[in-house]
C-alpha cells in the first residue's frame, strides 16, 4: 500500500520533480562561494590552497598586499589546509592542520616547481644520485636585520643629503659625529643578516661533483610562526610550522614519483613579544601538537602554484589597480600644486 503511494497520482509526481530540482538549485545558489584556488590529492590525504589576500589601506596603496602591524592592513597570505582522513571522514576521525604563506613565498615555490616540472634538472642514467640545486634560505630574523640596515641607510642618506643642501658648516663636527653613529649599527645588522643566509656546502653545490650519499633533498621553505591573537582558554597561542622539501630519491636510490613533501604542524605555546617588536614562543610549553604531511608530484606542485600566482595577479588587477590609480593620482596632484606655489 505505502510502497505504491507515489505512483497513485503520476501527474502530481511529475509536478513535484521540477519543484524539487528548483529547490536543490536554490540551495546551491545560497552556498558561500569557495575560496579554494588549487587542490592536491593523495591517498587518504588532501591539501588545498585558499584565498586569504588582503588589500593595503588607501593611504598605503603602494604596499598592495599590506604591511601588518597596528598602522597598516593585514599582510596578504595564501592559506593552506592539509587533511588526513586515513581513519575515516567526519568529526573525530579526520585530522586537519593549516598555515599561511606570504605572496613572495608562493612565487618562490613556483620558481622551484617550474625548474623540476619542466625538466630543467636533467636526470642521469641509471640510479646515480644527482647533486641537489641550491636555494638560498634566510631566516625571518635575518630578514629583519637586513631590512633594519636598509632603513637605517635611508635615514643616513637623508641626513647627509640635508646637510649638503643646507650649506651650513657651523655644525659640521656634530653632523659628522651623528652620521658615524648612524653608520655603526648598519654594518652590524648587515653582517648578522648575511650570516643568517644558509651557505651551500660542497655536497649541495650544483656545480660540485655528485655525492654518493646524496638523495637529492632540496629545502624549499621552512617557517615557524606564532599567532599571539589566537589564544586558547589556557592563554596559549597558536603555533604553525611549515616545511616544504623535495627528495628526489628514496634511500635505495630509486627516483620518487612524488618527491615533494609538505609538512604542517599546529600546536599551542606561550608566546611573548621581543623588545625589537618580533614575536616568539617558549618551545618547552608546546602542547596539543599535530603534524601531518603529504607527498606530491612535480606536475601537481607546478600546476597548483601556477594557478595560485595567476590568481594573485588577477586579484591585484581587481583590488589594487583602482587604489594605485587613486593614490598615485592624489600624490601627483599634490606635487603639481607645490610646483605651482613656488
Amino acid at each position: 500500500m505505502y510502497g505504491n503511494r507515489v505512483n497513485q497520482n503520476p501527474q502530481q509526481n511529475q509536478q513535484a520533480q521540477p519543484q524539487q530540482a528548483q529547490q536543490r538549485q536554490q540551495q546551491k545558489t545560497h552556498q558561500a562561494p569557495s575560496s579554494v584556488i588549487a587542490v592536491i590529492n593523495a591517498k587518504n590525504k588532501v591539501i588545498d590552497f585558499r584565498d586569504n589576500l588582503n588589500p593595503a589601506q588607501k593611504t598605503d596603496y603602494a604596499m598592495m598586499h599590506g604591511e601588518g602591524g597596528s598602522k597598516h592592513s593585514r599582510v596578504s597570505t595564501i592559506k593552506m589546509f592539509l587533511c588526513d582522513y586515513s581513519a575515516g571522514t567526519g568529526q573525530g576521525n579526520s585530522r586537519t592542520v593549516s598555515c599561511n604563506i606570504t605572496v613572495d613565498i608562493a612565487y618562490r615555490i613556483l620558481d622551484a616547481a617550474r625548474m623540476f616540472a619542466l625538466g630543467k634538472m636533467k636526470q642521469p642514467a641509471g640510479n646515480a644520485p644527482t647533486a641537489a640545486p641550491v636555494f638560498p634560505i634566510i631566516t625571518e630574523s635575518g630578514i629583519d636585520m637586513l631590512m633594519t640596515a636598509y632603513k637605517d641607510m635611508q635615514k643616513t642618506y637623508q641626513k647627509v643629503s640635508d646637510w649638503c643642501k643646507s650649506g651650513d658648516d657651523s655644525a659640521g663636527d656634530q653632523n659628522l659625529k651623528e652620521i658615524l653613529n648612524m653608520l655603526q649599527p648598519i654594518g652590524t645588522n648587515l653582517k648578522n643578516g648575511i650570516q643568517c643566509i644558509a651557505k651551500p656546502s660542497a655536497a649541495n653545490d650544483a656545480n660540485a661533483a655528485p655525492v654518493a650519499t646524496n638523495n637529492g633533498t632540496v629545502q624549499i621553505v621552512s617557517q615557524d610562526k606564532i599567532i599571539l591573537q589566537n589564544k586558547d582558554a589556557n592563554g596559549k597561542s597558536l603555533v604553525t610550522k611549515l616545511n616544504i622539501s623535495r627528495q628526489e630519491r628514496t634511500k635505495n636510490g630509486q627516483l620518487r614519483t612524488y618527491p615533494w613533501i609538505f609538512t604542517i604542524t599546529n600546536a599551542r605555546a606561550f608566546g611573548k613579544t621581543q623588545p625589537t617588536g618580533g614575536t616568539t614562543y617558549d618551545s618547552s610549553s608546546m602542547s596539543d601538537d599535530v603534524t601531518l604531511n603529504i607527498m606530491a608530484s612535480d606536475e601537481d606542485v607546478y600546476r597548483s602554484f601556477l594557478r595560485i600566482t595567476r590568481y594573485i595577479e588577477s586579484w591585484e588587477n581587481v583590488f589594487c589597480l583602482s587604489a594605485i590609480q587613486q593614490g598615485s593620482g592624489e600624490n601627483q596632484a599634490r606635487k603639481e600644486s607645490r610646483t605651482q606655489q613656488r
